[in-house]
């Protein structure tokens, strides 16, 4: 993971937000897009895959959802806050 001020402040935010499977679940998001990126050699921002993979299932927290969308909504509501 990325040592920076932000990514550090997501995964605050989303190891607390999320429960333990769904937060382990966007770890192996994060780490697949790494390999994926890295094998098909996709140039990516190594800190904004991190950001996307962290909060891509934060909109199923309730905290985070915004009632009558789908929860990928609240989702990317949620990172662009």
């Amino acid at each position: 993971i990325p040592d920076s001020k932000i990514v550090k402040e997501a995964h605050s935010i989303v190891k607390h937000a999320l429960s333990e499977n769904i937060y382990n679940h966007s770890m192996r998001v994060y780490q697949l897009g790494l390999l994926y990126g890295k094998i098909k050699q996709i140039p990516f921002d190594l800190e904004e895959l991190c950001l996307v993979s962290l909060f891509h299932d934060i909109g199923l927290n309730e905290k985070y959802r915004q009632i009558g969308k789908s929860f990928q909504i609240g989702s990317s509501s949620t990172l662009r806050e």
